[in-house]
């Protein structure tokens, strides 16, 4: 009787993938990679994240990371105008190898933009006024962002610099992505519960400003970076709320 199962194609066999990682796998258990790739199927460039299976019991840990980013990640982008800032998801699916989701192709995480970011772009320029409204205004995005994830009854728990995603040199247009950490809490009634949902809601809004701060080196050094929350007179008029 033939298996009723279809066969699993390698990775290489679906996507050609890019030289260099954008976030390498490293030595961190359970940890994807993320990739600049071109799809196969639908003759596109994407970025791709994959979990590379390693053929153990670990793969089953690994396909459960994947399916519950997939979820979670659908579950955010139903709430209203959160697909402004929230990373897209084009497909996803699972290789012989390994376990994978594609994204839009212009995106990066943050980290390795700020490693690779040109002298002209923002990032290397927050002593100028109007870098830094870029800045404040992608900081919005980010708490835009996770009200949606809120909002639809997730905390985010692991906000860093490779979870967030952008593309331009010159506009706002932070995105958050990555979500195979997200937990989402019950609905119990119970005071306890009630409580570390806020504290970790009260947490990821908190992490925002420390994650801006090391953006870059200059932000790091600038009065505005080393406060968190910038005096009003260390400010231009365009970034004053």
């Amino acid at each position: 009787m033939p298996s009723t199962l279809k066969k699993l194609r390698p990775l290489t066999d679906q996507f050609d993938l890019g030289d260099q990682y954008l976030s390498a796998p490293g030595g961190e258990p359970l940890k994807s990679a993320i990739i600049s790739a071109h799809d196969k199927r639908d003759d596109q460039p994407v970025v791709l994240k994959y979990w590379q299976k390693t053929g153990s019991a670990v793969d089953d840990d690994l396909r459960e990371i994947w399916q519950h980013e997939m979820r979670q990640a659908q579950r955010v982008l139903a709430y209203p105008g959160a697909d402004k800032v929230i990373v897209e998801l084009l497909r996803y699916g699972e290789a012989s190898d390994a376990f994978f989701l594609a994204m839009p192709r212009d995106l990066a995480p943050l980290d390795t933009m700020v490693k690779h970011a040109r002298p002209d772009h923002w990032l290397n320029n927050l002593d100028v006024p109007r870098s830094r409204i870029v800045l404040w205004r992608n900081a919005e995005r980010l708490a835009k962002a996770l009200e949606a994830v809120h909002n639809q009854g997730l905390v985010y728990g692991r906000l860093d610099s490779s979870s967030v995603f952008t593309a331009s040199a010159t506009a706002p247009d932070f995105r958050l992505g990555s979500f195979e950490w997200c937990v989402r809490l019950s609905e119990a009634g119970q005071s306890a519960a009630r409580r570390l949902c806020e504290i970790r809601r009260c947490t990821d809004y908190h992490v925002v400003p420390r994650r801006l701060a090391c953006a870059r080196p200059v932000a790091r050094r600038s009065p505005e970076a080393r406060c968190l929350e910038p005096q009003p007179w260390a400010l231009s008029r365009g970034e004053r709320i």
